[in-house]
């Protein structure tokens, strides 16, 4: 089965591609990963599927320069928090990416 997923390119921002379930396992969607609060004033949780158990999460800015990078394993890549504080106001990019499969999923956060 083929569907649809827009992982985000930081140079050319959503990108359509299609992904079989066979090819790389489940695809990361909103349905499967909780982001919240959001708009946030600071720190905020997301929570990704037990299936998932080595990823790698990435903040950047709409420009596409990375600001935050970080590695989860086992059971730290279900439910983590992040940090905004110290940054401005504004809008980012959480994405996160499958290490094994080439998976990636992107969420719009808020700072406020």
């Amino acid at each position: 089965m083929s569907r649809t997923t827009l992982p985000y390119n930081a140079n050319r921002g959503l990108e359509k591609r299609d992904v079989s379930d066979d090819e790389t396992g489940p695809v990361l969607s909103g349905k499967s990963i909780q982001v919240f609060p959001n708009p946030t004033a600071d720190k905020f949780k997301v929570t990704v599927p037990k299936w998932y158990s080595d990823l790698r999460v990435l903040l950047s800015n709409p420009s596409g320069q990375v600001l935050l990078e970080r590695r989860l394993q086992d059971e730290s890549a279900h439910a983590f928090e992040l940090d905004l504080k110290g940054m401005p106001n504004g809008v980012y990019f959480l994405r996160i990416l499958t290490t094994k499969g080439g998976n990636s999923y992107v969420k719009k956060v808020v700072k406020h």
